[in-house]
């Protein structure tokens, strides 16, 4: 800093205002855009859970049908079964295996048999809760879901249990097994390109699909829960660097550029006409001295 005599304070002080005045308004206008993309990961949010809630309970009402005819047939043959989940296998998209588990609480037929068969034999009350939960389901007569698990067969599945009866006994469950990867990857299917799928279950990720070789900006996304009987999960999308850059405008930083510009040449104007007033005093009082002396 020089002395305001030499003309680089009031320049300066002028520079920093108009400057801090540019900045301002593109943090505004920056807000404005990161609002816009906000709001277009929250429609795309709300459309992708509805979407999803919508499908996976046409598929659970679909395998509470099945279960519903078992009922009402007091049973069904086993070779009839096989013939009949074999197609709902292949109907329903996600769903790997169709079982049906004994009034024990253990597996006793599978379909498709192949890569399953270690299924065979398994008591599916694995834990206090989950015992809770299929002999709640079993007494309400009401479907009930499982967390993500681990499965023998080599991959993480949600098993739904739909209550079967026998001349009005309880006669187990038709579980149906959907793999989370098929199940949740059909999430793609409703996206917008460019959006990070993240979901979760009590917290813990079990499905994410990311945007081959894109940053992502989770504060920039929104989520929701995808409801299914006793079951929920968060869905979050995050948007890419594609769709950032796509809704995120230059105007921005162009304003902030151009009023750097306008501040230094305000300033730089500013300095000029301080110098030449400044020599106009100088070449004044030489006029006066000179005048003086003669």
């Amino acid at each position: 800093w020089l002395l305001w005599g030499r003309g680089y304070l009031l320049p300066a002080l002028v520079f920093v205002l108009a400057g801090l005045g540019a900045l301002f308004l593109y943090r505004f206008l920056l807000d404005q855009d990161e609002q816009s993309v906000r709001r277009y990961s929250r429609e795309e949010t709300e459309k992708v859970t509805l979407l999803m809630s919508t499908e996976v309970r046409a598929k659970l009402l679909a395998l509470q049908r099945m279960g519903g005819r078992w009922t009402a047939a007091n049973g069904t043959p086993e070779g009839q079964w096989r013939d009949d989940a074999r197609s709902f296998v292949g109907q329903v998209e996600g769903l790997r295996a169709l079982e049906w588990v004994d009034p024990g609480y253990r597996v006793r037929w599978v379909e498709p048999l192949k890569g399953n068969e270690r299924a065979l034999g398994l008591n599916v009350l694995f834990g206090p809760q989950r015992e809770q939960a299929l002999r709640g389901a079993a007494e309400r007569d009401t479907l009930t879901l499982t967390p993500p698990l681990d499965l023998v067969q080599g991959y993480k599945a949600i098993i739904a249990y739909t209550p079967i009866r026998r001349n009005g006994e309880f006669d187990g469950f038709l579980a149906g097994v959907f793999a989370v990867d098929d199940l949740f990857g059909r999430a793609l299917r409703y996206t917008s390109d460019g959006f990070e799928v993240t979901i979760r279950s009590d917290g813990a990720v079990v499905y994410r699909s990311q945007p081959t070789g894109q940053a992502v900006y989770p504060l920039l996304g929104a989520q929701a829960a995808i409801h299914a009987f006793d079951q929920h999960w968060m869905l979050q999308l995050s948007p890419s660097e594609q769709i950032a850059n796509r809704r995120l405008r230059l105007v921005p930083r162009a304003t902030l550029i151009a009023g750097l510009l306008i501040a230094l040449l305000l300033a730089l104007t500013l300095r000029a006409t301080l110098l030449a007033r400044q020599r106009v005093v100088e070449a004044h009082g030489l006029v006066q001295r000179t005048l003086a002396l003669a």
